[in-house]
C-alpha cells in the first residue's frame, strides 16, 4: 500500500486490485481454500466482460482483503453538480465544496479511515455500528490535484475494504 500510495502521490492513476493463488492442491477446499482472498469487487453496470473490463480500468473498483463475499464499500463524491465514484476524477474549484457520501454494508464492528494527499476530514464518527452504514462528510476544495479513498477496518485494526481513490482536479485517464 505504501508503494501504491507513492505513485499516487507521483500524479499516477493507478487502479488497486487484489488477486490470490494457492500452491497447496492437497488443501480441502471445503474448509479452507487459499483462494479467494483478497477478491477484487468491480461496480459494473452489467454482468458483461466488456462492462466488468471497463469498471476495471475506471478504477470503479475495491477490494475485500478477507474475501467475505458478501461486504460492500461504495464511495462517491459530489461538486458543483458533478459526481464521481472510486476510480473517477472531480473538477473542485479553490472554496468548492465537495461532498464525499460513504455506504458500507455487512461491516458491524468494523471503523473508516481515509487516506490521501490532501485535505482530509476527522471522521467524527468512524465506528460503523449496523449491518449498512452510510457516512458524508464535507470538504473544500482547493483548486489543486489531490486523490482521497476510504478503507473499512475491522475491531482489530486489519484491513477488511481498500478502497480505490477518487481524484480531485486530476486530468483525464
Amino acid at each position: 500500500i505504501p508503494f501504491w500510495e507513492a505513485r499516487l502521490n507521483a500524479g499516477f492513476r493507478i487502479t488497486a486490485v487484489g488477486g490470490s493463488d494457492s500452491h497447496d492442491a492437497g488443501r480441502d477446499p471445503a474448509t479452507n481454500s487459499g483462494i479467494g482472498f483478497p477478491t477484487t469487487v468491480v461496480h459494473a453496470p452489467e454482468l458483461s466482460q466488456g462492462a466488468i473490463l471497463a469498471a476495471l480500468r475506471a478504477g470503479h473498483v475495491f477490494i475485500d482483503v478477507t474475501g467475505s463475499r458478501d461486504r460492500l464499500l461504495e464511495v462517491t463524491a459530489t461538486s458543483g453538480g458533478r459526481s464521481a465514484q472510486m476510480g473517477d476524477g472531480l473538477a473542485a474549484a479553490a472554496g468548492a465544496p465537495v461532498r464525499f457520501t460513504i455506504h458500507v454494508a455487512r461491516a458491524a464492528g468494523a471503523s473508516l479511515s481515509l487516506a490521501g494527499d490532501g485535505p482530509r476530514p476527522k471522521l467524527a464518527d468512524a465506528a460503523l455500528a449496523g449491518d449498512e452504514e452510510t457516512r458524508s462528510f464535507e470538504v473544500a476544495g482547493d483548486g489543486r490535484r489531490h486523490w482521497l479513498r476510504v478503507d473499512v477496518r475491522g475491531p482489530d485494526g486489519k484491513l477488511w475494504l481498500l478502497g480505490n481513490p477518487i481524484y480531485l482536479n486530476a486530468p483525464p485517464r
